[in-house]
C-alpha cells in the first residue's frame, strides 16, 4: 500500500511568498492534493520518494488538503 510520510519546507514560510515544499512517500506513488479544497492536483514521487511542489503566493488561510496515495504500478 503506498504511503505519504511528510510534508515539509526548508525556508521560513511568509504570507504573500512563494515556497517550496518537499513531499516524501513510497517510491514512485501519485499523490493527489488540493489547495483550499479546489480542483485535484497529481504530483509523482520519484523513485526515491520524493517530489518537489512550488507553490504561489500563500496567505495565512492557504490550506493543501490530501486527497489520495496511489501506486504507479503500470
Amino acid at each position: 500500500m503506498p504511503m505519504f510520510t511528510s510534508l515539509a519546507s526548508n525556508s521560513p514560510i511568509c504570507a504573500n511568498q512563494t515556497a517550496t515544499f518537499t513531499l516524501v512517500g513510497t517510491p514512485n506513488a501519485i499523490v493527489t492534493y488540493n489547495i483550499n479544497g479546489g480542483t485535484n492536483t497529481t504530483i509523482n514521487l520519484n523513485a526515491s520518494g520524493n517530489a518537489t511542489l512550488a507553490t504561489g503566493n500563500l496567505n495565512a488561510t492557504t490550506t493543501y488538503n490530501l486527497v489520495s496515495v496511489a501506486s504507479n504500478d503500470t
